[in-house]
């Protein structure tokens, strides 16, 4: 029985596609977190920021809403 053998070149070609898109399928949901991160930051500041005038304003007109 002869021995079958296979060339460094063609194992390279065969197995890189997948390689690929496993770093950017990783690299968009990573990036994706991380926005989603900042925009639940901002949300959060921005809510605190109203709140924080709110009291102010109902403090000097004596509670009531202007």
């Amino acid at each position: 029985m002869s021995e079958f053998k296979i060339s460094p070149v063609t194992q390279c070609s065969s197995r890189s596609g997948h390689g690929f898109l496993f770093w950017f399928l990783l690299a968009v949901f990573i990036s994706d977190i991380g926005i989603t991160s900042w925009m639940f930051f901002r949300l959060t500041n921005r809510v605190e920021n109203l709140e924080r005038q709110l009291q102010t304003t109902t403090t000097r007109n004596g509670g009531i809403y202007v």
